[in-house]
C-alpha cells in the first residue's frame, strides 16, 4: 500500500485509517495495532460520501498481491463498502468487521476493519481488461467457485446491469440450500423502463398482492431468457405474509420488532430471476440501502415479494392491495399500494456453485 498517498487522501476525506497487510485468511486485529491505533490522532470520517471517496481512492492505491485491511474510524454511515464492488470489478472477498465504538472528545464514534483483496492484478493505465484473464477480470465460465462480493454484468431491457454476489451459499424460501451464489442487482430498475420517447410506460407490481400472479413476475420472467439463461431456478413462493412496518431512518439497523409474520399454506412457485422476500432483505439489510438509480419518482425504493396478510369475514387469509417493499427514502421495510409506480424493481439470481 502506498502510505504517503493514502495518508494525503486521509487529510483530503478528514479520516482516520490504520493500514494493515496479509495474506491468506483474515487475521485477527492483533494488540500492537491496536494500541497504535487507539494512540493515534483522531480524525473522523464524518459522512457517507467521505467514506465512499476514502475507500475508492484507498482501494486504488492497494498492493494487487496478498490480502489487503485498513481500519477506518467514523460515523456508522461512512462505512459503504458496496462502492468498492460498485467502482472496483477486479476486488473480491469485501468483508467489514465492526470492532466496537468508543468516544473520542465526547463524540461516539466506531472503528471498522474493511478487507478486500485483487483477483489477479489490476489493469494497467488505459487498459480495460488484464490481458489474458477475459473481460472483467475473468470470464465467467472459468470461474471455479463464486464468492461473496463476485461482480457478474448482465443485459436487462437494453441496459448493462451489475449484480453482486451477496451470498455465496444461498438458502432459498423454503430453507434448502443447493449450491447457488445468490447475486443481486446494484441498480434499481425504474418503474418506467419500458417507457419510450413517444410513450410512457409504467410498471405497477400487479392487480394484487400475489406474486406468483403479479406484473413484476411476468416482466422478470421475459427478461430471464436473455438475461440469465444460466441461473438456476429457486424456490420463490410466498410462504410468510407480514403486518406491520420498521422503523423509519432504521437503514441497515432495521428490527423485526414492528413486524409479526403470518404463516401460509405452501404455494409451488419457481423463478430464475426473481425479487427477494422480506426476510431476505432483512438477512441481508447490509447490502441493499445504497443502489444505484435511488431517488427518481420512479424509484424511491423497490418491490419484495412479500404481501401484507388480510383475512376475509372468515379469518382466512386473501390476498389484498398491499405489498412489502424496502423504502429507500425513508429507511425501512413497509406496505405500498399494489398500484404504486414510484417503486422500482432490484432483481436477483441464483448462479450455480462448482
Amino acid at each position: 500500500m502506498n502510505r504517503k498517498k493514502v495518508a494525503k487522501w486521509l487529510a483530503a476525506a478528514g479520516s482516520l485509517a490504520v493500514l494493515t497487510s496479509c495474506r491468506g485468511e483474515l487475521v485477527p486485529y492483533a494488540a500492537e495495532r491496536t494500541s497504535e491505533f487507539l494512540t493515534a490522532e483522531p480524525v473522523i470520517l464524518r459522512d457517507r460520501e467521505a467514506g465512499r471517496r476514502f475507500l475508492m481512492e484507498t482501494v486504488s492505491a492497494a498492493e494487487r498481491e496478498g490480502r489487503q485491511e485498513i481500519v477506518v474510524t467514523g460515523k456508522d454511515s461512512s462505512f459503504d463498502t458496496l462502492v468498492i464492488a460498485q467502482m472496483f470489478p477486479g476486488v473480491v472477498n469485501i468483508s467489514k468487521l465492526d470492532l466496537g465504538t468508543r468516544n473520542v472528545n465526547g463524540e461516539t464514534v466506531t472503528d471498522c476493519r474493511i478487507g478486500f483483496e485483487w483477483r489477479g492484478r489490476a489493469p494497467d493505465s488505459g487498459e480495460n481488461t488484464v490481458p489474458g484473464t477475459g473481460d472483467k477480470f475473468g470470464e465467467e465460465e472459468d470461474r471455479a467457485a463464486w464468492r461473496t462480493g463476485d461482480v457478474v454484468s448482465r443485459e436487462i431491457a437494453g441496459k448493462v446491469c451489475r449484480f453482486r454476489c451477496i451470498d455465496d451459499d444461498y438458502q432459498d424460501g423454503r430453507g434448502s440450500y443447493g449450491k447457488r451464489a445468490l447475486f443481486l442487482a446494484e441498480n434499481v430498475i425504474r418503474s418506467d423502463v419500458d417507457s419510450t420517447y413517444e410513450e410512457r410506460i409504467l410498471l405497477p407490481f400487479g392487480e394484487n398482492n400475489n406474486y406468483k400472479k403479479s406484473r413484476v413476475r411476468e416482466w422478470l420472467g421475459e427478461q430471464a431468457e436473455t438475461a440469465v439463461p444460466d441461473a438456476s431456478f429457486v424456490y420463490t413462493g410466498a410462504l410468510t405474509a407480514f403486518t406491520g412496518k420498521t422503523g423509519d431512518g432504521d437503514f441497515a439497523d432495521s428490527r423485526l420488532d414492528g413486524l409479526e409474520s403470518h404463516l401460509l399454506p405452501y404455494q409451488d412457485c419457481r423463478d430464475r430471476f426473481f425479487l427477494l422476500s422480506l426476510e431476505e432483505a432483512y438477512r441481508y439489510r447490509d447490502e441493499i440501502w445504497n443502489p444505484e438509480g435511488k431517488g427518481s419518482s420512479y424509484s424511491r425504493g423497490f418491490w419484495l415479494r412479500t404481501p401484507a396478510y388480510e383475512v376475509d369475514e372468515r379469518g382466512s387469509f386473501v390476498y389484498g392491495n398491499r405489498e412489502y417493499v424496502v423504502d429507500l427514502e425513508n429507511g425501512c421495510f413497509r406496505q405500498a399500494d399494489v398500484s404504486d409506480v414510484g417503486i422500482g424493481i432490484c432483481p436477483a439470481f441464483c448462479l450455480p456453485q462448482a
